[in-house]
């Protein structure tokens, strides 16, 4: 009982860390946006399974880089991307952007990526032995978890240029139309690269935590800036 009480709270954890921490710096993202957040990280995962087995069942390529950067990589950045990018433009026809802006997309996607990777991590200790499903989970607490959250923010963070691109007013969109796609491709290519250090070598396999908490504190710096001097 007690090894499936720590289980769960190490599941909940970052979720529980990120509120607090959203909460100290004053991120402008209240609890039912929070909770709203989570769900859209359910929903990408859902759309990102699916594909992967859309792509299991008819696409038979076994190449590694295939394997780590288009199948898992870009086909998860992809269903964050779709989910938030359907997301901001139906806010922006509803004509309530006031309250968007970079640090809001970016704390949002930082949000979403924690539910998706915290059901990833349900799924694959569920899979593994009983006795080293706790184990997996902390160890996914430090690496791929801070990976899916950088991963997440970035992701959400172009979704909200293509969303408001015309909007040259606010500094962050002045250069919407080329940052955009650079943070897109930085999601994919982080992802990508942290998995392909998992299953390379020995050796690059402790390259992947370190990869991982490197884009995270980049992001976790990009959220924590002052709101009064955000775009």
């Amino acid at each position: 009982m007690m090894k499936e009480l720590l289980f769960v709270f190490v599941l909940i954890l970052p979720l529980a860390a990120v509120y607090i921490w959203y909460r100290i710096v004053r991120v402008p993202l209240k609890l039912l946006w929070f909770f709203a957040a989570l769900g859209l990280g359910v929903a990408a995962l859902v759309i990102a399974a699916f594909v992967q087995y859309l792509f299991f069942l008819y696409i038979k390529i076994d190449n590694i880089f295939f394997l780590i950067f288009v199948r898992t990589a870009l086909v998860e950045e992809a269903a964050r991307f779709g989910i938030f990018t359907l997301l901001f433009a139906i806010v922006k026809k509803a004509q309530k952007m006031d309250f968007l802006s970079g640090r809001f997309a970016a704390s949002s996607g930082l949000v979403s990526a924690l539910s998706f990777a915290a059901l990833e991590s349900a799924w694959y200790s569920v899979e593994s032995a009983q006795s080293s499903a706790l184990h997996l989970a902390i160890l996914r607490l430090v690496t791929s978890v801070p990976l899916h959250a950088a991963c997440g923010s970035r992701a959400a963070r172009a979704a909200y240029m293509c969303a408001d691109h015309k909007n040259r007013a606010a500094p962050y969109l002045q250069n919407a139309p080329y940052s955009a796609p650079r943070l897109f491709v930085m999601a994919v290519m982080f992802h990508g690269l942290y998995n392909y250090f998992v299953v390379s070598t020995i050796w690059t396999v402790y390259l992947a935590p370190l990869l991982a908490l490197s884009v995270f504190v980049s992001e976790a710096v990009y959220i924590s800036k002052n709101e009064y001097n955000y775009s």
